[in-house]
């Protein structure tokens, strides 16, 4: 454990992520109240342009750093990454869809910059699941501006459009997730000692394959959204979690974090394997992996991020009774979401949120 370092990216960035969650999130009662129509184009922003990009920034800018060796972030590179995100935000919530999308690309490509200029004068190989962050921040990237494209009037052919989907809701999080999580998952599930900062580089043919085959089938997506694809991604994710996240193996140490990340990684490909017989149901589904599966991934990730990197006791990951709240609450406002609840959904997910934020963000961030 460090000492705490007020000026770490991760304190402001993931406070302002999940104020932008909540947000995202109170528009369904908002509009159920007749206050404003529905807002789907909003909510979808705030939540993956927000809550996610908020959290991704947090963790990369704080990660980078350490697994580069390159200097911290300066001040001014928190600061810029929270105005371009809070301006996104502002945006959106006024109705301006294309400047909302046009920051958001603004901020992939401000965290690309960041990630070039700790790696461009690192020696040795590179750490496990690299190539996998350019590819995450490519698609969320090439999405985010397509959609502000085509809400600033740019007429573009329909398979841009649904590049745009595919690299919002998969190619963006699927990515850092089947990378990152390789090197961190096994780890914060005490499924392996070694500190991912310590570990070896996986071969890197292994790593070229997974990703190869992830992002052909994103790309396949884009053309033919057949359920047949989605079966496929669901296959390859439960490989990754065996393989690489190491699902299976008996934990050495069973934490509350721990259980919610198996939790949310068994849920990807079950969301997704459903969607391939229940083709009508798509959306319902996919709200399973942005909440049971991508929001609590990224929330107990960033409860071990909070803890190491603020200097506090990892034994809350075992004792906070909050945190396992917290991931049930999430999975209940999933099924409920799913099921078309939306106002429930939307109150339990706040819940959720709430419950996180008092065991682990308060006096934290």
């Amino acid at each position: 454990m460090g000492t705490p370092t007020p000026a770490e990216p991760y304190r402001k960035l993931f406070a302002f992520g999940l104020l932008l969650g909540v947000a995202g999130v109170s528009l369904w009662p908002v509009s159920f109240a007749g206050w404003m129509r529905y807002p789907i184009l909003i909510h979808g922003h705030l939540m993956i342009m927000g809550l996610f990009l908020s959290f991704v920034s947090g963790f990369l800018m704080t990660a980078l750093p350490k697994m580069s060796g390159g200097g911290p972030a300066a001040t001014w590179e928190t600061n810029s990454a929270l105005v371009i995100l809070g301006v996104a935000a502002a945006a959106a919530l006024l109705g301006a869809m294309g400047p909302a999308y046009l920051f958001a690309g603004l901020q992939f490509a401000f965290l690309g910059v960041f990630a070039l200029r700790r790696f461009r004068a690192r020696k040795g190989a590179l750490p496990r699941g690299f190539i996998f962050i350019p590819a995450g921040l490519a698609w969320g990237g090439c999405a985010a501006l397509i959609q502000a494209g085509a809400h600033l009037g740019i007429t573009l052919p329909p398979p841009a459009l649904n590049w745009a989907t595919v690299g919002a809701q998969q190619g963006f999080l699927l990515n850092l997730i089947v990378g990152l999580g390789s090197q961190l998952i096994p780890f914060l599930t005490h499924v392996q000692n070694v500190n991912p900062m310590q570990q070896r580089p996986a071969p890197r043919g292994t790593a070229w394959s997974i990703a190869v085959a992830l992002n052909a089938s994103l790309i396949v997506e884009v053309y033919s959204p057949a359920g047949w694809n989605y079966l496929l991604r669901a296959l390859l994710l439960v490989a990754v979690a065996i393989v690489f996240f190491g699902v299976l193996k008996p934990r050495q140490k069973k934490t509350f974090v721990g259980g919610g990340i198996r939790h949310s990684v068994w849920s990807l490909p079950l969301a997704f394997g459903l969607m391939a017989f229940f083709p009508a149901h798509h959306l319902a589904l996919l709200h399973i992996v942005f909440i049971a599966g991508y929001t609590i991934l990224t929330l107990m990730i960033a409860t071990r991020v909070v803890l190491a990197h603020g200097g506090h006791s990892l034994e809350l990951e075992k004792t906070s009774v909050l945190i396992a709240v917290s991931y049930g609450l999430f999975l209940a406002a999933a099924v409920a979401r799913a099921f078309a609840f939306l106002n429930p959904a939307a109150f339990v997910w706040i819940g959720a949120a709430g419950a996180w934020y008092w065991g682990v963000g308060r006096r934290r961030l």
